[in-house]
């Protein structure tokens, strides 16, 4: 599988965010997760490391 990915902010300037993605090769086939969390700033991107930390951790169970 491949896999390509662009990221457009929806404001000029903004350099953090709330969206998330992540594809993972496992002995079952492709995991992955793609998302958008609600917020701002460092907000958001609390929330995506809790996100992307859980999926990871689900991935190694």
């Amino acid at each position: 599988m491949r896999a390509a990915s662009l990221w457009l902010a929806a404001e000029t300037g903004a350099q953090v965010g709330g969206d998330l993605y992540e594809a993972v090769q496992t002995r079952y086939g492709v995991r992955m997760i793609v998302g958008d969390v609600r917020g701002k700033r460092l907000n958001a991107m609390r929330a995506v490391a809790v996100v992307l930390g859980a999926f990871r951790e689900a991935l190694r169970g």
